[in-house]
């Protein structure tokens, strides 16, 4: 079988594609595959348009840039994960939103929405940046209450 390489050019930034052939193997067993390779790894599932147009597994690898809510304050990490600077910030929720849009991208060049922009999770716990709610349940894992990524390589 022959893989194609294509390259377009998105935001100024060069965006490489390869079609494979990927029948036998399901998302949740891609994402087994490639345990070990980032420690920001992610599956998401989206239905685009409805069944009838557009099913997408989009797997996010290899961050490039993370936000990181943890314990009420905000982090940035521009290396990966490996230095996190912290957020001046007395709203969490405007420095995500300015995450969000400081990495959007309009024109994809024909590509799914779900193939750009960024990847991750708002905890349950974060509904106290809405609501005035009671925090009486203890934290009992040791997760960030949010985390999101741009991710260097996603898998379609």
């Amino acid at each position: 079988m022959k893989k194609k390489m294509s390259k377009k050019m998105i935001n100024g930034k060069s965006i490489l594609t390869r079609t494979v052939n990927s029948d036998t193997l399901t998302p949740v067993a891609a994402l087994l595959k490639l345990e070990g390779v980032s420690e920001y790894l992610c599956l998401l599932e989206s239905v685009t348009g409805g069944e009838n147009k557009g099913r997408y597994s989009a797997i996010a690898l290899l961050p490039k840039k993370i936000w990181k809510f943890e314990a009420g304050k905000v982090y940035f990490s521009q290396n990966a994960g490996k230095k996190f600077s912290k957020v001046k910030t007395t709203d969490p929720i405007s420095s995500l939103r300015d995450f969000v849009n400081d990495n959007h991208i309009s024109d994809l060049c024909g590509l799914p929405s779900i193939a750009a922009g960024v990847f991750g999770y708002m905890g349950y716990d974060m509904i106290r940046l809405f609501e005035n709610i009671p925090d009486k349940n203890p934290a009992n894992i040791d997760i960030p209450d949010s985390v999101y990524f741009l991710p260097e390589i996603v898998l379609l």
